[in-house]
């Protein structure tokens, strides 16, 4: 007895930090092992105890009907013959495995997985010794276990192959035949094991520091894409996950008693809130009501992947690693957080200069900042939403310097230039008289200018929002986060033909494509007003828009996209076509790329329009 005592001791001492997975079923954990010791179990366990309460149905582990009794953890450490059936039926059926692995099995796992467990009464091998004669009949299972029994072939061979085949669809993911009760809940796990690895890619998708934007060189935008498809998969399978179980339970007669588990109402909240964040983020509500819709979809995702942590954590207390795909979303969202910081306290609080150009544009110039591509700027005294941010497109990483050059304002029903002092302020009026040549371009002056390291971007300030209070502003404090590079357009070094077509302040995103490009290039850039034309051309200097490259520039109109593309689209040899503009633009020269595309001409679209 005393050896007993140590056996068990010793074994349940070992378990006692160890019984948590780490890792994934299969790479890491290891399920239902030894298989043959946890059939043997299952086959025994259905049968009623003289312990056994007739009173409850219960659905023991393996999914086996209900028979009208109940059997306790206490009962089932306590009851010779179960202990001893068990162990004889381990003994013939696990002849490969140590001692030492079969004790462990007994200590831990023969009465269940829960933490402060009852543990049998006595270890396998005093349990074993016990059971002597040796059994020779296989009891009923009708009757109650009054004495040991064998398991006979069929069912030790229906549990083991219950059991290995679960086990494996855990680790493959596979499908396999079953009854319908358990093909459903095969089913039911799947679905909540691939809606928890696709909420890791949905946080992975959802980040600017996503590191698959370097590896894939695709947009920001185009993870944005993928990252609301992989929701909507996400939710249908979290949906598909929690039906099943819940049809299976209200079957059972056992949802009553389920539901007020903390582990069931943890992923009701989790799937509700998830099945909520799809609607609300749709377009038409996320254009709308743009802040509200980014402070919900942050707090509604964050509590919802908390709810499946939990939810997971309460039904399985860490011990198969399904919150290992929480961990890893946790992961990724928590990196994309700190890069962001880090970006931000890489450049500090600066000092945002805005010009007012006209009546839809500003400029706003940051100095003695340096980055490409684009940026997101803060603006914490403008609002009381601190966090609130937006992306721009940087059209130059040098700036004049406004001690040798004042900065203008014009409006475009006046076409006329005004001077601004220190703060920004108008002094007095002066028509230009630097006229727009032919292809839209203002000549460039003879002005001395100096240049010096800062950020330029140009801003439409058109509808409502925090580009608007801009407008009333002329020095700020704003924070930068940067930068962020627009990869899409490294490819364009190797196309021998180059057409960049923008709208309005979509300049800023194609002026990349003009630095880099060394082969034949055309701009085409329809914009409302003149002055956003000059300012741009003043920004550049005079070796970026340079007459070989100025294909058109309307000014008040609409660009003609379909002659300029049937005419510019090279007939031979590959062409790339690169448009940031308005939707509407954007949508025009995709569908008339698409049919040159169709009627052979070697073309590719670059869509550099941001958009949620």
């Amino acid at each position: 007895m005393k050896v007993d005592i140590i056996i068990l001791t010793t074994a349940s001492l070992a378990a006692a930090k160890s019984l948590r997975g780490y890792g994934l079923i299969g790479y890491g954990i290891s399920m239902y092992d030894p298989i043959c010791a946890y059939a043997c179990h299952d086959a025994i366990s259905r049968y009623q105890l003289s312990c056994s309460i007739t009173e409850i149905g219960h659905d023991n582990m393996g999914g086996h009907p209900s028979r009208g009794f109940e059997t306790s953890d206490n009962c089932y450490a306590t009851d010779d013959n179960f202990l001893r059936s068990v162990a004889y039926c381990i003994n013939l059926r696990c002849v490969s495995y140590a001692l030492s692995d079969l004790e462990y099995y007994w200590a831990n796992f023969l009465i269940g997985r829960k933490p402060g467990q009852v543990f049998p009464k006595e270890s396998y091998s005093g349990t074993l010794g016990h059971t002597d004669p040796p059994p020779d009949v296989v009891v009923s299972p009708k009757l109650i276990l009054d004495q040991t029994t064998l398991v006979s072939d069929q069912d030790y061979s229906r549990e083991y192959v219950r059991i290995s085949s679960f086990r494996q669809a855990e680790i493959t993911q596979s499908g396999f035949g079953f009854r319908n009760s358990e093909l459903s809940r095969c089913v039911a796990n799947r679905m909540g094991m691939l809606s928890f690895a696709n909420f890791a890619l949905l946080v992975l998708y959802a980040g600017r520091n996503n590191i698959l934007l370097s590896i894939t060189d695709w947009s920001y935008s185009t993870f944005l894409l993928l990252h609301r498809w992989i929701a909507i998969i996400c939710t249908l399978e979290a949906c598909v996950h929690a039906s099943i179980y819940l049809k299976a339970y209200l079957a059972l007669g056992e949802f009553a008693t389920e539901m007020k588990k903390t582990y069931w109402i943890w992923g009701i909240v989790a799937v509700l809130l998830m099945s909520i964040l799809l609607p609300a983020s749709s377009l038409p509500l996320r254009q709308k009501f743009y802040n509200l819709f980014l402070a919900s979809h942050f707090a509604f995702a964050l509590v919802a992947l908390v709810g499946c942590y939990f939810h997971v954590y309460y039904r399985y207390m860490n011990q198969w690693g399904y919150e290992t795909w929480i961990y890893i979303a946790f992961s990724f969202w928590a990196f994309d957080r700190v890069m962001r910081v880090a970006r931000l306290a890489r450049n500090g609080v600066r000092k945002a200069n805005i010009t007012v150009l006209d009546e839809n544009y500003i400029r706003i110039d940051i100095p003695n900042v340096t980055a490409q591509g684009h940026a997101y700027l803060y603006f914490p005294t403008i609002t009381w939403l601190v966090w609130e941010n937006h992306p721009f497109s940087i059209l130059g990483t040098t700036m004049a310097d406004e001690t040798r050059m004042a900065p203008r304002v014009a409006t475009s029903s006046e076409n006329s230039n005004v001077p601004l002092n220190d703060q920004g302020k108008a002094l007095s009026y002066a028509p230009t008289t630097t006229p727009v040549n032919s292809s839209g371009l203002i000549p460039q002056t003879n002005v001395s200018r100096s240049y010096k390291p800062g950020l330029t971007f140009f801003v439409s300030t058109a509808g409502k929002g925090l580009t608007t209070a801009l407008r009333t502003k002329t020095l700020l404090p704003v924070l930068v986060e940067a930068s962020y590079a627009a990869t899409s357009l490294d490819e364009l070094r190797l196309v021998p033909n180059c057409i960049l077509v923008a709208g309005g302040v979509g300049i800023s995103a194609v002026v990349t494509a003009l630095r880099i490009r060394t082969g034949r290039t055309r701009l085409f850039w329809g914009i409302r007003s003149k002055s956003l034309v000059e300012a741009v051309s003043n920004s550049l200097g005079p070796d970026i828009l340079v007459p070989g490259v100025i294909g058109e520039i309307a000014v008040g109109r609409r660009l003609n996209l379909r002659a300029i593309l049937e005419r510019e689209v090279a007939k031979d040899g590959e062409t790339a076509v690169v448009v940031c503009g308005p939707n509407t633009m954007a949508d025009e020269v995709r569908a008339i790329v698409s049919e040159l595309g169709r009627k052979g001409r070697a073309v590719k679209l670059i869509d550099e329009a941001f958009s949620w």
